[in-house]
């Protein structure tokens, strides 16, 4: 089983106000030690096993000189050696508003071949209101050159963005469309504390009743999944589409619990069930020259009850469901004997089904409860 590779970039133009990753603007001097930092750490953390998928997120990662993530990859590749498989997808996040042909072509250059463009809207006014620093046109422009260098590109968009109608998602989602990408994901978007969003948009706020309701967004998640279906997407996690093949391999390991590996502030890890994660703070981080010892802040050995209920809580968010055979070779548990009340209640009542493979999987009505059915399985 390949694992993958997180790498988190913490660095923005301007900060969304939606946003609650760790992320910020910063000094050229403070960017540059940070993925000195980075390097450091890679090549301090063991990896016995083959890697097949590198995920570069943020922040922003195109925010920053592209020599800097072509510094990062090239040490992956030298750390690895034959560890890095040949047909690995590496991804990385960008911004519209901070892409230039020349980043592109270092991208490219350096091996990376999956491009993840923040669009989030067609809508200027919508773009405006999240505190995105692009127009729809800058992404086009930034499109239409990324094109010329990747042919594996997937768009993001977000439902539910205040003043938001179903109209204007339409609008949106056929835009997307007819550039016909390889991936699409589609976010509801998610009010999160300590955000300027929920101090405008939360449970107090002022301007919380300029969001679509519930009713409008759950039509703008199904629209979604009937629209794209005719386009050729195979919806095949809750939130995302893709054509043929094209799924994403690094957030599929997410979602079978597969070992990742993450570098940088506050990146996550999963190795051989043991779950650990970085500091958040970036001075830390810097000043321990990326020393895996001095930075990992949290450490959880999973059991073999947590490592069951997880595999069913991450595997449901996938359109396959969960695998009983693959269950039992990894847990030498049978599912039904495990959590047959669970599944026969949910069977029952139509949020659950079988498919052709013999996998539990989430109806369309239960995706549209998705949450409550996996919570049984804590």
């Amino acid at each position: 089983m390949t694992a993958g590779i997180y790498l988190h970039i913490p660095f923005c133009v301007k900060k969304c106000l939606y946003c609650d990753f760790i992320s910020g603007t910063n000094s050229k001097e403070t960017i540059e030690n940070y993925i000195n930092s980075m390097v450091n750490e890679i090549e301090s953390t063991d990896i016995n096993q083959d890697v097949d998928s590198v995920f570069i997120g943020g922040g922003t990662p195109s925010s920053i000189p592209p020599e800097y993530i072509a510094k990062v990859v090239d040490c992956l590749r030298i750390k690895l050696g034959n560890r890095f498989l040949k047909d690995s997808e590496i991804t990385i996040e960008t911004n519209p508003k901070t892409i230039s042909e020349n980043a592109l072509k270092i991208y490219h250059d350096t091996g990376i071949n999956r491009i993840s463009m923040g669009l989030q809207s067609c809508i200027d006014s919508e773009l405006k209101s999240l505190g995105r620093i692009h127009t729809f046109k800058d992404f086009l422009d930034s499109y239409n050159i990324a094109t010329r260098y990747f042919d594996n590109i997937n768009i993001d968009l977000i439902s539910g963005i205040p003043h938001q109608t179903m109209d204007s998602f339409k609008e949106s989602l056929k835009k997307v469309g007819d550039l016909n990408p390889n991936h699409i994901s589609v976010y509801s978007l998610i009010i999160e504390e300590g955000t300027p969003f929920y101090e405008m948009y939360g449970p107090e706020g002022k301007f919380k009743d300029s969001l679509p309701n519930e009713d409008i967004d759950r039509e703008m998640y199904h629209f979604t999944k009937e629209y794209l279906s005719t386009l050729g997407y195979n919806r095949y996690e809750i939130s995302n589409y893709a054509k043929e093949n094209k799924e994403s391999r690094h957030n599929l390991k997410y979602w079978k619990g597969n070992n990742y590996y993450g570098f940088g502030i506050a990146a996550a890890s999963l190795v051989d069930n043991i779950r650990y994660k970085n500091t958040d703070n970036l001075k830390e981080y810097i000043d321990a020259m990326g020393s895996p010892e001095k930075i990992r802040i949290t450490q959880e050995i999973l059991d073999i009850e947590d490592c069951m209920s997880e595999y069913m809580i991450l595997g449901l968010r996938l359109i396959k469901g969960v695998s009983p055979k693959e269950f039992k070779a990894r847990f030498n548990e049978d599912m039904e004997n495990k959590y047959g009340d669970i599944l026969n209640k949910y069977l029952n009542m139509g949020l659950l089904h079988t498919t052709i493979d013999g996998n539990f999987a989430l109806t369309d009505k239960g995706l549209d409860v998705s949450n409550s059915v996996m919570e049984e399985f804590l």
